[in-house]
């Protein structure tokens, strides 16, 4: 991280550096100032192109490769251990099609995922259908609603008025069959921390032989999920059935 910061200050001190020097004020609402301010821009081409590729400026973007590529390898490693085999259940789910959501995750997703996938001497990776797995509770297989939080202001007369209420995507919460009058009870979850332990029940559940429980299908009425291909069956050593066993229980 410091790296990284080193890394991202220094470039942007050299990035302020070369963009001061080519005028940027021009007025761009016009043809003619649409047209000088292209034609300044490429004359800078040059000053620009001999910029990204100096020296200084290329080893800063190999400090970041070189240690975004050592943080991944010890994701991988302290997930997967390279003397043990592992079996990993990895979420498939990805934005619709066209959506900025399928191209931009948070962090290192893809890279772990890749990197994951060419251990196939340690690794078993399983894609896991991800579909329900993040608004069923884990324990008790209901579906749970989003918190709400709720907007206050003051109005001409001091007094506090709601305004308006929104769902707070990240935090879930589960209404349990047992409830009081005055104190109901309710669960709470991280959305991610709920989903990742379906995810793991239902690899285990798959790797096992089981089907996939009715709760995380979808209804009759529902579309049915597109055909995907079989996943390549996993040869479960001994040593990774008693592991299963440990993380069961």
């Amino acid at each position: 991280m410091l790296r990284k910061k080193l890394s991202a200050r220094r470039t942007k001190k050299w990035n302020i550096e070369v963009t001061s020097s080519i005028d940027t004020s021009m007025d761009a609402s016009t043809d003619s100032g649409l047209s000088n301010q292209t034609m300044t821009y490429l004359a800078s081409v040059r000053q620009l192109h001999g910029h990204r590729a100096s020296r200084g400026y290329r080893n800063m973007r190999f400090l970041r490769y070189t240690f975004k590529k050592k943080a991944v390898k010890e994701i991988c490693d302290m997930l997967a251990p390279p003397n043990e085999f592992t079996i990993v259940g990895f979420g498939d789910w990805s934005g619709p099609n066209g959506t900025l959501l399928k191209r931009r995750y948070s962090g290192p997703l893809q890279e772990i995922k890749k990197e994951l996938k060419r251990r196939t001497d340690s690794v078993a990776f399983r894609p896991i259908w991800e579909y329900k797995t993040s608004v069923l509770d884990s324990q008790t297989w209901t579906r749970m609603k989003n918190m709400v939080a709720t907007s206050w202001s003051r109005d001409k007369e001091k007094k506090m008025v709601q305004r308006k209420k929104s769902k707070i995507h990240k935090v879930m919460h589960c209404q349990t069959s047992q409830q009081d009058v005055l104190r109901p009870s309710i669960t709470t979850w991280n959305r991610d921390v709920n989903a990742s332990r379906n995810i793991l029940m239902l690899l285990m559940m798959e790797i096992r032989g089981f089907d996939r429980p009715s709760q995380f299908k979808p209804t009759p009425q529902m579309p049915s999920r597109r055909a995907r291909a079989k996943a390549p069956t996993v040869q479960v050593t001994e040593g990774a059935t008693e592991a299963l066993s440990v993380c069961s229980s």
